[in-house]
């Protein structure tokens, strides 16, 4: 009961292969990495709660888990954030992609991507989402416990930031998280689950797929060890089962032993179990859910206290299906799985926990194939010992059997989901009415938010131009002022040229008639000299003065041109302001319009996903 696979015979947009021209998306470095334990630092929106992350692998009961976070009242719980058809996936396919469209065994639920449909573009694919992000950038390139991409980082940014109501937690779920779960601790914070299944139990469900001619999640464990290939240990596992370089080569489990397919299966998990154990805070055995009520009791406590949601859990059910094959050769598997067991722990330098939860996995899982192999190896070894026309007769009774038992599943189911049809088809109207009212309630507030700053810009705009009209007043007066304050200047030159002219006349009459102070000259010469002394010394001061004024003049001269050149420059300033209020005002009008194409979007899916009951019953 884990996640659905890309829609068989190329309808899924794949990863782009490694092979050729070498384009691997290289995830770019965003911080030194650490090892260890490592503590979350929360650098979301501080009026949102922390987010939460539920990591796993495929075919973990990861779908059923995200089910429990979907149900809860104050979450917008994504599935699969990391999921290649995110690329390309449109408004209209999300109805057509649920757990009925595929032999998913999971939960009946709503359709799996209904969260993404306001984060969808136009022309389909979620918002900063790349498909390169599904498998190519799975490890970073130092390794599991390095930073993510800033693409990358992004893109989850804006998953947490996306919930129309802050107070809704965001729940991101992701079976491809593994080799990112410490980055992303390390840069949301936030509470981490790891959901892990019996390995046996989750092989034996990977290869019932490939029975049932879906081969996508064994193709998984090529491509997490081709893009993984800057990693040593990755290295070596591709060494081991002889990968050729194209990742999306279809012979390539042909060419593999089938043992050595489920060593690298095993080897695999146990590497990224004991890389990123550290960095998480609640550890859930799916296993062990199904059996211990007190156990999922404590789980369910242990999520509500540290990330504030309430989960329901009793619903968790066992389910172990067959594999297309057995494992033929547990001995030498077990050999394999030792040897690159130890490659893991000298690579990764685990925690003793960490160590130590990885070997009670390996022990655990041999145990389970010890009790699957009794009850089962008389079954596989008539197989093995029947006749061609007996196998080909064996495969097709095996076959009318399988049938057999999924027609009888259904007829057991089919009166379950009778009654959960309408409860299905309320909770579908519901989330729909809900997410339309959500929109309409971001839209109304964006529409009003976009008429308060029009009306801001309009009113900034009118007080700007007043303010552009009385420095142009103010510069008109200045220019007026400054001509007179020239001609002014002019005269004064003027006046001061006739006064020094006059005094040079004065001291050519006085040297002619020869009045000094220790000559004889009458009184009347000496009244006539002093008189004439007086008024040189007076044109003298008065000469002086103007002077003075004069320099005055030219200071306050300078000053007016100075304020002048200021208010030139702040005419520019304003005249570049008002063009840049002229640019917020498209941009807000761009703004309106979007936000009604994405209103009518809106409307549009409602009038979609809310049907009626008759009309639900008969598809």
């Amino acid at each position: 009961m884990t996640s659905k696979p890309s829609p068989p015979k190329g309808a899924a947009t794949r990863p782009r292969s490694i092979s050729a021209g070498g384009k691997r998306a290289r995830a770019a470095k965003a911080g030194s990495a650490t090892s260890g334990a490592v503590a979350g630092i929360d650098r979301n929106d501080p009026g949102r709660p922390p987010p939460i992350f539920v990591h796993s692998s495929f075919r973990t009961s990861s779908t059923w888990l995200w089910t429990r976070f979907r149900a809860a009242e104050n979450t917008v719980a994504y599935c699969e954030i990391f999921h290649e058809l995110l690329a390309e996936l449109s408004v209209d396919q999300i109805p057509s992609i649920s757990p009925n469209s595929w032999l998913s065994r999971h939960p009946p639920s709503s359709p799996y991507f209904i969260e993404f449909f306001d984060l969808l573009e136009p022309r389909g694919g979620a918002r900063n989402f790349s498909a390169a992000f599904a498998f190519e950038t799975f490890v970073p390139r130092e390794g599991p416990r390095g930073d993510l991409s800033q693409a990358e980082l992004d893109y989850v940014k804006t998953l947490i930031e996306n919930p129309a109501d802050p107070a809704r937690v965001a729940v991101l779920t992701d079976n491809r998280t593994l080799g990112r779960c410490v980055g992303l601790k390390r840069r949301f914070g936030g509470l981490h689950l790891l959901a892990y299944r019996n390995l046996f139990h989750q092989w034996n469900s990977y290869s019932n797929q490939h029975r049932e001619q879906n081969r996508y999640f064994l193709d998984t464990i090529k491509y997490t060890i081709e893009y993984a290939e800057h990693i040593e240990f990755f290295r070596k596992l591709k060494d081991f089962l002889h990968l050729r370089t194209e990742v999306f080569d279809g012979d390539w489990i042909e060419h593999c032993d089938y043992d050595d397919i489920f060593v690298a299966f095993v080897a695999t998990h146990l590497y990224f179990y004991m890389a990123m154990f550290d960095a998480i805070d609640v550890v859930v055995d799916v296993n062990r859910l199904t059996g211990d009520r007190a156990y999922a009791e404590a789980i369910e406590a242990t999520i509500a206290a540290r990330g504030g949601i309430r989960i329901d859990l009793s619903s968790a059910r066992a389910n172990i299906e067959a594999p297309l094959r057995p494992v033929s050769d547990p001995a030498g598997v077990r050999f394999k799985i030792e040897t690159f067991f130890k490659y893991a722990t000298r690579e990764v330098q685990p925690s003793s926990q960490a160590e130590a939860f990885a070997r009670r996995l390996v022990d655990e899982m041999w145990a389970e194939h010890a009790r699957f192999t009794f009850y089962t190896r008389s079954l596989f070894a008539a197989a093995d010992s029947a006749s061609p026309a007996s196998k080909l007769d064996q495969g097709l009774l095996e076959e009318a059997r399988a049938l057999l038992a999924a027609k009888s599943a259904d007829a057991d189911t089919a009166l379950e989901r009778l009654r959960g049809l309408q409860e299905e088809l309320d909770t579908v109207r519901d989330a729909a009415q809900r997410m339309v009212s959500e929109a309409d309630q971001r839209h109304q507030a964006a529409l009003a938010a976009q008429r308060d700053e029009a009306g801001r810009l309009r009113v900034e705009a009118a007080r700007e131009k007043s303010h552009n009209d009385d420095l142009s007043a103010r510069l008109a007066a200045l220019e007026v002022e400054l001509r007179h304050e020239a001609a002014f200047n002019a005269k004064l030159v003027s006046s001061v040229d006739v006064l020094r002219q006059a005094f040079g006349a004065v001291e050519r009459e006085v040297g002619l008639r020869g009045i000094h102070a220790d000559q004889g000259v009458s009184p009347e010469i000496a009244s006539v000299a002093n008189d004439a002394d007086a008024q040189v010394r007076a044109m003298i001061a008065t000469i002086e003065d103007l002077a003075m004024i004069l320099g005055r003049e030219r200071e306050t001269l300078a000053d007016l041109e100075a304020r002048k050149t200021r208010d030139n420059a702040r005419i520019m300033q304003l005249l570049a302001r008002r063009r840049v209020l002229l640019d917020q005002r498209d941009a807000v009008l761009d703004l309106v319009r979007a936000a009604r194409t994405r209103h009518q979007v809106v409307a549009s899916l409602a009038s979609r996903t809310v049907e009626r009951p008759g009309d639900r019953s008969k598809q």
